[in-house]
C-alpha cells in the first residue's frame, strides 16, 4: 500500500473515533446561534488604535473607522492571517511573493455581518511557526503588562491588542498553543475550538490537521459572543452539568513554577466548589503525543512551503525558516506512519485520560513571568518548550480554554481541556468560574 493510501486510512480511522467519542452530536445547521455582536459593557474606553500602536506596537495593518461607529460596535483585531476584501495576509512575512491561492475567509465576512469593526491585523512570528513573538521582520510588540515580559506566539499581536484595551477581543490561529500561550502570558482567556468548529477557510495555513482559528479576550462572556457568530453548526444538549468531573493528570503539574502550581490548586478548589467531583487519572503520554505532533505539523508546513521556500529563501530567515528546513526532512512514510500513531494516541487518552472525567486540567506554560531576556538567552530549538504542554490539543483536535488565574503579581494561565465537541460547556465553565 502507498503512503498516500496509509495516511489516508488512517485518517478515516481518526475521523470514526472522533465521532464516537464525541461529548455531544454536531447538528446541521447554526440553530439559535445570534447573528449579531453587542457593544460590550466597558469600564473603560478603549483606545484609539493608531495612538496606540506607538506604545505597543501589536499592529501590522490598522483600518480606518467609519465616523459613525466609533465607539458603538464591538472592536476586534484579527491575525495577519486572514484574506478578505482584497487584503492579502503577511503571515509575519510583508514582502513575501508566494501567491497561496487563498479566497475570501467567511469568518472576517460573518463579523462584520455581525456588526463588528475590525481595527486592524495583528502581530506575529513568521508562518505562524514559533510559539512566541521574534520576527526578524518585523519589531516585537511590548507586553502590557511589563516591557520585557514574554507575549507568547504565536497569535503575539492579538493577545496584546487586548491585554492593552484596544479591542473587545481578537482573532487568532492555533495549531499547537499559539492562541493559548499568548493569552495565558497576558493574563486572557484564550479559547482553542474542536477541530472544524470554526471555518479555517481563506486563513493562511500551517497545518491543516492542527490548525484551528482561535478567540482571545478578557472575560469568558466575550469569547463566548465571539464563538456563537462564528461556529458554522451547532451541538445538541449540551447545558452546563454540575455533576460533571474533572481530573488533573498523574505528573501535569510536575517542574512547573511555584506560582504555576499555585493557580492549579486555585482553579481545581473552584470547580469542586461548583460542584464538579474530582477524579484521579494517568498521565497523559506526553513525549509520545508531542514527537507525533511534531511529524504531523512539520511534514503539512513543508509541504505548503517547499516550493516558496526553494525560490524565495529570503522569506525564511530566522528560526521559523529553520524549523521549515528541519521538517523538509520528514516522509511520507513518515507522515502515514504519525497519521496512524494519532489515531491510536485519541483512543489511549480518550481511554485512560478521559474514562472518568469530562476535563482535564493543565497548565498552558511551566513558566511564570517569562522575561525575553531570560528566554531568547536561552532558549534552544526555537524555544519549542512553550509548546509541549498544548499541541497534543491540536492533535486529537481537542477543546481548550486558557483561563487566567491570579495568584500572584501577575495571572498565570490555566487550560481546561474538553472531549470533542464539548465547546459550548467549556465557554460556559470558564463563565462559571469567573462569576
Amino acid at each position: 500500500m502507498s503512503s498516500d493510501n496509509e495516511a489516508m486510512e488512517a485518517e478515516e480511522r481518526f475521523q470514526r473515533l472522533y465521532r464516537s467519542l464525541a461529548k455531544g452530536r454536531i447538528a446541521e445547521g447554526r440553530g439559535e446561534a445570534p447573528l449579531s455582536l453587542e457593544r460590550p459593557d466597558r469600564e473603560q474606553a478603549l483606545l484609539d488604535p493608531t495612538e496606540a500602536q506607538e506604545r505597543f506596537g501589536c499592529f501590522i495593518d490598522i483600518f480606518d473607522e467609519p465616523a459613525d461607529r466609533k465607539g458603538d460596535a464591538f472592536r476586534i483585531a484579527i491575525k495577519d492571517v486572514f484574506a478578505f476584501d482584497g487584503h492579502r495576509p503577511s503571515a509575519g512575512v510583508p514582502s513575501h511573493r508566494f501567491d497561496f491561492g487563498l479566497t475570501d475567509s467567511p469568518v472576517i465576512r460573518v463579523l462584520r455581518q455581525a456588526g463588528a469593526q475590525i481595527a486592524g491585523t495583528t502581530h506575529l512570528c513568521p508562518w505562524c511557526y514559533l510559539p512566541h513573538e521574534e520576527n526578524p521582520y518585523l519589531p516585537m510588540p511590548t507586553h502590557p503588562l511589563g516591557e520585557d515580559l514574554l507575549i507568547g506566539g504565536s497569535s503575539s499581536g492579538s493577545a496584546v491588542a487586548v491585554a492593552a484595551g484596544i479591542v473587545d477581543a481578537a482573532l487568532g490561529t492555533d495549531t499547537g498553543g499559539s492562541v493559548r500561550i499568548p493569552a495565558a502570558l497576558c493574563g486572557l482567556y484564550g479559547l482553542k475550538p474542536s477541530r472544524d468548529r470554526i471555518s479555517t477557510a481563506g486563513v493562511m495555513p500551517l497545518s491543516q490537521t492542527n490548525d484551528t482559528v482561535g478567540i482571545l479576550a478578557r472575560s469568558p462572556d466575550l469569547v463566548a459572543q465571539v464563538f456563537d457568530v462564528l461556529r458554522g453548526d451547532r451541538v445538541e444538549d449540551m447545558g452546563f452539568d454540575p455533576a460533571a468531573s474533572f481530573a488533573v493528570p498523574d505528573g501535569a503539574f510536575d517542574s512547573v513554577a511555584p506560582e504555576v502550581v499555585q493557580a492549579g490548586t486555585a482553579l481545581s478548589n473552584r470547580l469542586t466548589d461548583l460542584g464538579l467531583s474530582r477524579t484521579a487519572t494517568d498521565a497523559l503520554p506526553l513525549d509520545e503525543l508531542n514527537g507525533c505532533a511534531s511529524v504531523v505539523t512539520g511534514f503539512e508546513a513543508a509541504r505548503l512551503h517547499r516550493e516558496s521556500l526553494a525560490r524565495f529563501p529570503e522569506d525564511y530567515k530566522g528560526a521559523s525558516g529553520e524549523r521549515l528546513a528541519v521538517a523538509l526532512e520528514f516522509t511520507a512514510a513518515d507522515y502515514a506512519q504519525a497519521l496512524a500513531q494519532r489515531a491510536d494516541l485519541f483512543e489511549a487518552v480518550m481511554e485512560r485520560c478521559f474514562a472518568g472525567a469530562d476535563y482535564l486540567v493543565m497548565p498552558v506554560s511551566r513558566h511564570y513571568a517569562l522575561t525575553r531576556t531570560a528566554f531568547y538567552a536561552g532558549w534552544t530549538g526555537g524555544g519549542l518548550d512553550l509548546l509541549s504542554l498544548n499541541r497534543w490539543v491540536n492533535l486529537l483536535g481537542l477543546p481548550s480554554i486558557s483561563i487566567p488565574v491570579d495568584v500572584a503579581v501577575l495571572p498565570v494561565g490555566i487550560q481546561i481541556v474538553g472531549r470533542p465537541h464539548s465547546d459550548e460547556t467549556l465557554i460556559e465553565l470558564a463563565r462559571k468560574l469567573a462569576d
